[in-house]
């Protein structure tokens, strides 16, 4: 039985174009699979894949969508799901012209759920992906209808308690990612 909240989310879905990064972290499959079970009648949903040494983005696409989690989806669903090359890390993505144009002409709903959330990596690239990037996902998205951003739960992992809030940070994340800048290339010269 649906509810009505169920009824919501699947008539504003209905006939959309999604676009989704982080699709093959454990939050991007567990989404990415109840979306295609939940929306059915979603027009198509494209991912970020980046490629790897030995795998196009089309090996990863077909082994992320053979995964358990996509097994009793129905092949018209899996269907739905159109693998984009790019790279957080890049300009624009790191995708072509043409499908950056895709994504803009086509796209009315964007999930940005990539993060790094692994406390020992090098700050500069945590303030890569999670500050950057999706400074350069609200880019993107300032024409279309709607934009989720999944956001790890230790932004604040200073607080003994964390509340359902936004919490006053000492500085911008504008600063964070200037000083971040500054610190890589002062760190490059010398």
């Amino acid at each position: 039985m649906f509810s009505s909240e169920d009824t919501q989310i699947f008539n504003f879905h209905h006939n959309k174009t999604g676009f989704i990064t982080g699709a093959t972290g454990f939050s991007g499959k567990v989404f990415l699979e109840k979306l295609l079970r939940s929306c059915s009648e979603l027009k198509c949903v494209y991912i970020l894949l980046r490629s790897e040494k030995d795998k196009t983005t089309g090996q990863r696409l077909n082994e992320l969508m053979s995964g358990e989690i996509f097994s009793k989806l129905t092949h018209r669903s899996l269907q739905k799901v159109i693998a984009l090359a790019g790279d957080l890390n890049q300009p624009n993505l790191g995708l072509n012209f043409e499908d950056y144009q895709r994504i803009i002409n086509n796209t009315e709903i964007v999930f940005h759920s990539a993060a790094k959330t692994c406390f020992k990596e090098p700050l500069k690239n945590s303030v890569a992906i999670n500050l950057e990037a999706t400074k350069s996902i609200l880019d993107l998205c300032h024409s279309m209808k709607a934009f989720v951003h999944v956001s790890t739960a230790y932004a604040c992992c200073y607080q003994s308690e964390s509340k359902e809030m936004i919490y006053p940070m000492k500085i911008s994340p504008l600063q964070m990612m200037e000083s971040s800048r500054t610190g890589i290339e002062a760190h490059q010269s010398t």
